[in-house]
């Protein structure tokens, strides 16, 4: 054999290969064991918390713990319960406005149920009233801007729209020009709009 130390690569393999076989002989031996062990660790474990002084508080534990969750599951099951009520006192509400929604067309939606990301509250109620008072409000303006309290603001849109169609016809300019005069003048909009004179005065009295 050669007279040489082993080198360091040589032992780091070797003793890698000692401690698992060692391991393995070891898991072997242990396995013939493990219930045997297995049994007397469930016989000596009362014994082993007493010795330890916590039988008593363990159990106390059990007591408090069981009466923690049964609160929980009930506290849960309440959640629920109520929950249910709320969703099915909402779909009836929901149903109903989305009738309406769609025959009144209305522009502000029904908004989909839900609760707080912060606290898990519910406040449909404010959401559902905020949407349904927009829906009010648009009514009530289309319907005082149907009504002859609001005849100004007809008129108006009614000469807004002769103005666009005299804007966008075959007339010649001059009649344009006059025509829109006219309208402003009725509808009592001051614009300035300038004259056949004050055309040829712009292009140098041609």
């Amino acid at each position: 054999m050669t007279q040489k130390q082993i080198s360091k690569d040589n032992r780091i393999y070797w003793n890698n290969k000692i401690e698992n076989k060692f391991d393995e002989k070891k898991q072997a031996i242990e396995s013939l064991f493990i219930n045997e062990i297995n049994d007397k660790s469930e016989k000596q474990y009362p014994k082993f918390l007493k010795i330890l002084g916590l039988e008593k508080q363990l159990k106390n534990l059990v007591e408090v713990q069981k009466e923690y969750n049964d609160f929980i599951l009930s506290r849960e099951k309440k959640k629920n319960d109520l929950w249910q009520k709320v969703s099915n006192s909402y779909a009836v509400i929901e149903k109903k406005f989305k009738q309406w929604e769609k025959s009144r067309k209305w522009d502000s939606y029904c908004p989909t149920i839900e609760v707080s990301d912060i606290d898990g509250t519910c406040t449909m109620d404010k959401k559902l009233e905020q949407k349904l008072k927009e829906n009010c409000h648009k009514e009530v303006e289309k319907s005082f801007y149907a009504s002859p309290k609001a005849k100004d603001l007809q008129k108006i849109e009614e000469w807004r729209e002769q103005a666009k169609d005299v804007l966008h016809s075959d007339m010649i300019g001059s009649e344009v020009l006059k025509t829109l005069q006219n309208i402003c003048k009725a509808s009592n909009i001051a614009i300035s709009i300038p004259t056949d004179d004050t055309l040829k005065i712009s292009q140098g009295g041609k």
